[in-house]
């Protein structure tokens, strides 16, 4: 089968790894991007196409010969697809595919996102658990694929924690400032704890990291407005699941977590949450988290992302 893989950044979904995939089991897959990340994302598939560098008549035509579509986010409908050339469009609309939302455009936009999904009633709807009350429609839930990388070396002197802020140009959907606060708070009482900041680096060398660390913190908020939907309050995002893989203990707040993650009901309560992690990490230092490695590749590995999406390819 043809398959076109369209996303704003390879970021979303994880666009680049939903190619691979895909490919890896006999597809015919193209790789469509708007714009190239800093993060060194796309390194994960070649060749993809830049809408943006290699202009909108190479993407025009890789999407013309694809029998079907996998959306990696509400931006591939809502600032890619104007990019390209009707044609583009009248194809999704003619052959459906699948739309997988995981980024929080749905959250900021939710009303002018779900008018623009109505607009291709072929596509099923797939979506990350905490973004699920935001559509008004929603086919199955998903999570992006997670390879399950090699043990990293884990100082046992040591309780390192970290954490992947979002980008600096959006708000602090992930609250990363209550928990650098936090992080302060529990260090004074916790000499051993080494707390890092992962952004701005290679994808790789963040996953390289995170599979060094004991616990991974991926958002802790006390829930934000959301203009003509529910309030949000967070959840489990790629960072996240590439952390699972790599057997750090992940803490979150949300109502929607995965079993394997710790919950924290809200701010006030981290503190004490994380002292609680520290003290059970120091336990058994530099030992894997196999709960969690074991919940990735049954939920969120390549095959299980592939068996799941030919199941709405058809």
């Amino acid at each position: 089968m043809r398959i076109a893989v369209l996303s704003y950044l390879a970021t979303y979904a994880n666009a680049p790894g939903i190619a691979l995939a895909l490919s890896r089991v006999g597809h015919d897959v193209t790789l469509v991007i708007a714009e190239a990340d800093a993060y060194r994302f796309c390194d994960a598939f070649r060749p993809t196409i830049f809408a943006g560098r290699d202009g909108a008549s190479n993407a025009a035509d890789a999407c013309t010969s694809a029998d079907r579509f996998v959306l990696c986010g509400t931006p591939a409908l809502t600032h890619l697809l104007p990019r390209l050339p009707d044609r583009a469009a009248d194809l999704l609309k003619e052959n459906g595919g699948i739309l997988l939302v995981g980024d929080s455009h749905i959250l900021q936009r939710p009303r002018e996102v779900n008018e623009t999904i109505g607009e291709f009633p072929g596509i099923h709807v797939l979506a990350m658990p905490d973004k699920v009350p935001y559509l008004e429609r929603c086919d199955g839930i998903f999570w992006p694929p997670v390879d399950v990388p090699e043990a990293g070396e884990r100082p046992s002197d040591s309780i390192l924690v970290c954490h992947s802020p979002g980008k600096a140009s959006r708000l602090d959907w992930k609250g990363s400032a209550c928990i650098r606060q936090a992080i302060e708070t529990v260090a004074a009482d916790n000499p051993g704890l080494v707390y890092r900041e992962l952004r701005g680096l290679p994808h790789a060398e963040c996953c390289l990291e995170r599979a060094r660390c004991d616990v991974f913190v991926d958002q802790i908020i006390g829930g934000v407005a959301v203009p003509g939907a529910p309030d949000w309050h967070g959840g489990i995002g790629k960072s996240g699941l590439e952390a699972l893989a790599a057997g750090c203990r992940v803490v979150a707040t949300g109502d929607n977590l995965p079993a394997v993650c710790d919950r924290v009901e809200s701010p006030d309560a981290f503190p004490a949450v994380l002292t609680s992690l520290i003290g059970q990490v120091s336990e058994n230092p530099g030992a894997r988290f196999w709960d969690g490695i074991i919940w990735a590749e049954r939920n969120a590995s390549p095959t299980a992302v592939v068996q799941l999406l030919e199941s709405y390819l058809g």
